[in-house]
């Protein structure tokens, strides 16, 4: 059985406040696979502090080139990884091998990929007509921001989450599932520490988080970007990552039937 002991505050894995754990459990032998810390109220505390402290430190003043390049760092180290992240997501929720690699892990590649490009193309700076003149408006992070993800696409939700947050240049906090913590303790360290600093509080949240902005849903991407990022991947030749996404659209159509924008998009992606 898998055992974790540690944390991933502030840049680094530390030994949590407190002694509680929490129990993976395998779908598909209902056997526990694994025991991680739960966050304590002073873990929690501390991601913030930490993650408010790495929003006065160099990455929100990076250009939005130099924040894209990142990202995509990010995303080469995963593909690197790609079939242990895959192997891991289907040992804690059950997601078969094939659809692992393909839905799960390369389609989330896909997506840091695709916010790394609109990182590069995104209006951060803007010359506007003024009352007096022209003025200059500038997208600036707003804070600290919180990802609260699900247990049945992990990786692809993070992605959505912190590739959003780090083309923004905010720090985020990362809670993941308590069915599947286990893909979060992955991520290659050096990507994360270049790319700023994750934050990641396994376990269940139970403090509240003033001045906090809590990133919104996922949807907005899903049902106006997604589809054009994977037919952009058709162009190129990307047959990999666009077969994995379009997979990852026919599962959104499939589990959010009332969702019909979402369902056109797909269908217009070729999905």
């Amino acid at each position: 059985m898998e055992t974790r002991d540690t944390l991933y505050i502030g840049g680094e894995w530390v030994a949590p406040a407190g002694t509680e754990t929490i129990e993976v459990i395998s779908p598909a032998t209902e056997e526990v696979i694994a025991r991680v810390p739960e966050a304590s109220p002073s873990d929690i505390d501390a991601a913030v502090e930490a993650a408010r402290a790495a929003l006065a430190g160099p990455y929100p003043q990076l250009s939005p080139d130099e924040r894209a390049e990142m990202i995509t760092t990010l995303s080469q180290a995963i593909q690197g990884r790609a079939q242990e992240f895959a192997d891991t997501i289907t040992r804690e929720m059950g997601s078969p091998s094939s659809w692992a690699l393909m839905g799960q892990v390369l389609s989330s590649t896909m997506v840091l990929d695709g916010w790394a490009e609109l990182t590069r193309s995104f209006p951060f700076e803007e010359i506007r007509p003024g009352a007096l003149g022209p003025v200059m408006v500038r997208k600036e992070p707003v804070g600290v921001s919180a990802g609260i993800i699900p247990w049945n696409v992990p990786l692809f939700i993070v992605t959505l989450k912190l590739g959003a947050a780090l083309a923004a240049g905010c720090p985020m906090i990362l809670k993941p599932s308590p069915e599947t913590p286990l893909d979060g303790y992955l991520p290659p360290e050096d990507p994360l520490r270049g790319v700023a600093r994750q934050i990641e509080a396994t376990g269940r949240l139970k403090t509240q988080f003033p001045g906090m902005v809590i990133v919104g849903s996922a949807y907005s991407y899903l049902q106006e970007w997604l589809p054009n990022v994977a037919q952009r991947a058709v162009a190129r030749g990307d047959v990999k990552h666009a077969l994995a996404l379009k997979l990852v659209l026919r599962h959104f159509v499939r589990t959010h039937p009332d969702r019909p924008s979402a369902a056109g998009q797909a269908r217009a992606s070729g999905g």
